[in-house]
């Protein structure tokens, strides 16, 4: 997998990184950067819902296998992938559009902006959902 990595100074092609900074200029005119992160799915052998599973449990065991800098990076991957599997109706996903229900070489791709995630089938947005993240703090 190949990911252009953007900023205000600079692009860059970086191979096997799902994550990648976007530069964007706010409503104050002041330019921002963020982290993004695009994930690509393997639905060739099985479903949208086991492909998510299978990275989401790879992930939690590089996790605890990985010491220093890409512990943070890998927070974010579990996290958005913990989410999509608690919230998404993939019996849904998967009659409304076949590519989900596996079998399929179509390119795949889950991306999420902030805290905006979105699937997409060969570029096409196919669902777009908005994450509301809350402190823990917040809910004890």
């Amino acid at each position: 997998m190949q990911m252009l990595i953007t900023s205000r100074l600079k692009t860059t092609l970086l191979v096997q990184n799902p994550f990648y900074e976007m530069a964007c200029t706010n409503n104050d005119g002041n330019h921002e950067v963020f982290v993004g992160m695009r994930i690509e799915l393997d639905l060739s052998k099985h479903c949208i819902a086991t492909e998510m599973r299978r990275l989401y449990n790879r992930a939690v065991s590089k996790y605890f296998k990985t010491t220093g800098v890409d512990k943070p990076r890998l927070e974010q991957q579990i996290e958005a992938l913990r989410w999509c599997l608690a919230t998404m109706d993939f019996g849904r996903l998967r009659s409304t559009h076949k590519a989900l229900a596996g079998g399929t070489d179509a390119a795949v791709t889950l991306e999420a902006k902030g805290t905006l995630l979105e699937l997409a089938i060969n570029g096409n947005l196919v669902l777009s959902l908005q994450r509301h993240t809350t402190d823990i703090k917040e809910l004890l």
